[in-house]
């Protein structure tokens, strides 16, 4: 993307029949950023778009699911004073089961584990183009530090991921989108 781009180039309207729905489906896709290669992405037309996206030999992405509302993702500008603005993404994710293995993996993400999330929202948009988004492709997304188990809570662990101060992202999330919802579905399960 161009830095001098700094004007819109069109507007938006509300469709009134096609009304959002809030919230993302509750199964997360974590991928370690080290597992992907950066030279075999695909961008669409719409440098914010990925068509496709590589993982490197024997790799693959882990699904980390939830019910309700456990889990979320959020973007906000970051404020820079003598730099660009950047974008926090930040990704909540939770774990019911606090066994010796999951506390192995949690371990991993507490030593900065670099990941990278595919999350899918519940608005998909008319063809599938809103349903699918990357937080953290560029820096990759780490363990909050203010994480903590409760067990007087429900006995899980919910944990968020967010970029790093001052290693935040260039962008908003890219869209992960190729032709429609279902050829797009098949690309995000065969990581």
């Amino acid at each position: 993307m161009s830095c001098a781009n700094k004007t819109i180039t069109s507007g938006f309207t509300f469709v009134c029949n096609r009304t959002p729905k809030k919230g993302i489906v509750q199964n997360v896709r974590l991928i370690n950023k080290s597992d992907i290669d950066y030279s075999a992405t695909v961008f669409g037309t719409n440098p914010l778009v990925i068509e496709s996206i590589v993982l490197n030999s024997g790799k693959s992405a882990f699904d980390f699911e939830g019910v309700k509302t456990l889990m979320n993702a959020k973007w906000n500008v970051v404020e820079k004073e003598n730099a660009f603005d950047k974008v926090s993404h930040e990704v909540m994710v939770y774990c019911s089961d606090i066994s010796p293995t999951t506390k192995t993996e949690i371990q991993s993400m507490i030593n900065d584990s670099e990941l990278v999330a595919i999350v899918e929202n519940k608005e998909r948009g008319v063809a599938g183009e809103n349903a699918y988004e990357v937080y953290g492709y560029e820096n990759g997304l780490v363990l909050a530090k203010d994480t903590a188990f409760d067990a007087n809570e429900d006995g899980g662990l919910p944990m968020t991921l967010r970029s790093v101060e001052d290693m935040e992202e260039n962008v908003v999330p890219y869209t992960f989108f190729k032709t429609d919802y279902d050829a797009t579905k098949v690309l995000v399960d065969a990581l």
